[in-house]
C-alpha cells in the first residue's frame, strides 16, 4: 500500500514531532509489533518528506529553510520491547543526543 501524499494524512506524525521537540531527549511510541513499527516509521519519515516539499514550494532557493523540515534534527528508530512480548518502540530522538564528544584535529 502506497503512502498518501496529503500532509493532512500525517497529523498524528506531526503531533509526535511536536512532542519530541518539547521533550529534551525525544519520545518513544509503543506499537503492537515489528510490522506496525515499520509502518509507523515509514509514515513519520514521509511526513518529513512532505514538509521538505512544502518548504520548496513556499521559500525561494536562497532561503535557508528551502527544502528542509524543522524535524530533520530527529532520527527515527525501532526497538523491540524489553519484555519480549512482540511489541516495539518507535523512537524519535535528536541526532545530537548520539554524539558523546567532539574534538578538534
Amino acid at each position: 500500500m502506497a503512502l498518501s501524499d496529503a500532509m493532512a494524512a500525517y497529523d498524528d506524525c506531526y503531533e509526535y514531532f511536536d512532542r519530541a521537540i518539547a521533550a529534551e531527549k525525544g519520545i518513544r511510541i509503543l506499537v503492537a509489533d515489528e510490522s506496525a513499527a515499520y509502518h509507523l516509521r515509514l509514515r513519520i519519515n514521509k511526513a518529513r518528506v512532505l514538509q521538505r516539499e512544502e518548504s520548496r514550494r513556499i521559500y525561494p532557493p536562497t532561503d535557508p529553510r528551502y527544502g528542509k523540515s524543522e524535524n530533520d534534527r530527529f532520527r527515527i528508530t525501532m526497538h523491540p520491547t524489553a519484555e519480549g512480548d512482540g511489541g516495539y518502540w518507535v523512537y524519535i530522538e535528536p541526532w545530537a543526543q548520539t554524539i558523546s564528544e567532539i574534538e578538534e584535529l
